[in-house]
């Protein structure tokens, strides 16, 4: 976190117990009714691609349950190092994305402004990858030149879709993870 910026951390959670979680999403999602965003998106607008879950019944323990594995040795060995004290977890949001037929919103080059005391922690519950989506990220560096050079990321419609449009100008080449 503190060199990059980020850390990856694979395989928190088996994939079944992944599987079963989003099993509990899906079913939290249909009690609410066939327009909830279970099994697409709740509007044809970019924003209806995300839909959040109300953690409860059955999801709620589920996410009690895997949180220690969650927060396992190693996650917690980088977060001990980012803050150099111990931490807490302060909330959690469950959220159900689907797939985008247009580019908007968090699915655009932007980076969370968040103060430094606070960090994001984002659990896949499946396989992620080019083909099936992914979050890319910019190294602490290139993100900090990506702010110098004026793209700062606060308002939606400033968000670019190719952060190399953002480094055209100058001899640099953005870092994407």
């Amino acid at each position: 976190l503190t060199a990059n910026g980020f850390a990856t951390i694979d395989k928190c959670l088996s994939k079944d117990e992944a599987r079963h979680i989003s099993t509990e999403i899906t079913q939290v999602l249909e009690q609410k009714g066939p327009d909830s965003g279970a099994y697409k998106p709740i509007s044809d607008d970019a924003k209806g691609t995300l839909v959040t879950v109300p953690q409860e019944g059955g999801l709620l323990e589920s996410l009690r349950e895997a949180l220690p594995k969650i927060l396992n040795p190693r996650v917690e060995a980088e977060l001990h190092a980012y803050y150099g004290s111990y931490f807490r977890v302060y909330s959690g949001i469950t959220y159900r994305t689907h797939a985008v037929t247009h580019h908007a919103n968090s699915f655009l080059w932007h980076r969370d402004m968040a103060p430094m005391s606070q960090a994001h922690l984002m659990l896949y519950l499946t396989d992620s990858g080019e083909v099936d989506g992914a979050t890319m990220m910019l190294d602490l560096h290139h993100s900090m030149r990506a702010a110098s050079l004026g793209y700062h990321y606060e308002h939606m419609e400033s968000r670019v879709f190719d952060i190399e449009q953002v480094f055209a100008d100058v001899d640099e080449e953005p870092v994407v993870c």
